[in-house]
């Protein structure tokens, strides 16, 4: 079976990292597995997943992005596969959708295309029934889609993009084996009251949100920091915010990096105040850390965080958001919850595992 994975970019982002790390588990179940990406340059993220990536030729115009994307993923694929065995189109993000659909039209080989939804696809189509128009005529060449959590199945179910027999949900996995989990009582000093937040400045990870939930925590707890990870159009305001509400000795821009790592040794709680959710990677490194977490509950937060692995705040109550991570940083100690985390992360989130399921729906195609 071939399988190519296809992303928007080599931006060492929670989708381009999945589906890197998905290839590189199905080229070990046995598959001919590899990942296309419409743009981008670097190794950064070929060095962390250990994925093959070709990158398309750089276009400038989204339509001749895609364009570009197609003709290397036909590439790719005459390349690998040389026989009638059918021929699996993974669209991750984005973009990705027109490009496998169009490989899907312009060949005579059996392709199959899944679709990995990893949001509330309805949030993106709010007022623009056109938008939704095109997307429910695309997902009629859509085989399968899976979804990282049940509400974002349902979601798509209710706007009639695809029927429920093409639903499936699988969850987002790390390589358990290789991840660092760390004794969260030798870091206790080092995590003192240090909020974090990984995320592109963009509207819907609500950068303006966090921060008024974060001067009303520093009300109560004088000695908080905030750590913004990240880059985006919107880090300059985000900045000018900061300044104009006086915290700028209380708040940090890191900018993007390339090792999480080290920041969630800092990090006492991790922030995540999303309008749009998927299942975030960095919530389950968040787990292996020992790291505490405060979302909204939107997308697949309120799936990830059941159960007490961490608390999940009704959409846009900022001041239940301040409570919240009030409460974590004040609280002494947070084992039971990192406990339920990680046992959440081991049971439900090896990739290995995940890896399988994605296989075993392939198989099913």
């Amino acid at each position: 079976m071939t399988v190519v994975q296809l992303i928007n970019s080599t931006a060492a982002r929670g989708g381009e990292i999945f589906a890197c790390l998905l290839a590189r588990e199905l080229k070990e179940i046995g598959c001919q597995s590899e990942v296309v990406a419409a743009a981008g340059s670097g190794s950064k993220l070929r060095d962390r997943t250990g994925a093959n990536i070709a990158i398309a030729k750089q276009r400038r115009g989204r339509l001749l992005k895609i364009f570009s994307a197609y003709v290397t993923a036909k590439r790719l694929v005459k390349e690998l596969s040389q026989t009638e065995q059918p021929i699996i189109i993974q669209a991750n993000i984005g973009d990705t959708l027109w490009v496998a659909i169009f490989f899907k039209l312009t060949t005579r080989r059996r392709v199959k295309v899944v679709y990995r939804n990893a949001n509330m696809m309805s949030l993106f189509f709010r007022g623009s029934r056109v938008k939704a128009f095109l997307y429910q005529v695309a997902f009629k060449n859509v085989d399968a889609v899976a979804s990282v959590s049940h509400s974002c199945a349902r979601d798509m179910a209710e706007m009639g993009l695809v029927s429920e027999n093409r639903l499936y949900v699988i969850e987002n996995g790390l390589p358990i084996g290789q991840i660092r989990c760390e004794d969260t009582n030798n870091l206790v000093s080092v995590r003192s009251c240090t909020v974090l937040h990984v995320g592109a400045f963009v509207p819907e990870k609500n950068h303006r949100g966090l921060i008024c939930a974060f001067a009303a925590v520093k009300k109560s707890i004088s000695q908080a920091k905030l750590l913004l990870v990240g880059d985006g159009r919107l880090r300059v305001d985000t900045e000018a915010l900061v300044a104009s509400m006086g915290l700028e000795d209380s708040v940090e821009f890191t900018g993007s990096v390339s090792d999480i790592w080290p920041l969630l040794q800092r990090a006492s709680v991790l922030a995540m105040p999303s309008h749009i959710e998927g299942q975030p990677g960095v919530i389950l490194e968040a787990f292996a850390a020992g790291v505490p977490v405060v979302a909204y509950g939107v997308g697949g937060m309120p799936d990830m965080l059941a159960d007490g692995c961490g608390f999940c705040v009704e959409h846009d109550d900022q001041e239940a958001f301040a409570a919240a991570l009030q409460t974590v940083l004040q609280r002494s100690d947070n084992q039971d919850m990192v406990e339920r985390a990680r046992r959440r992360l081991r049971e439900r989130h090896d990739i290995k595992v995940i890896a399988r399921e994605f296989h075993a729906l392939y198989q099913r195609l």
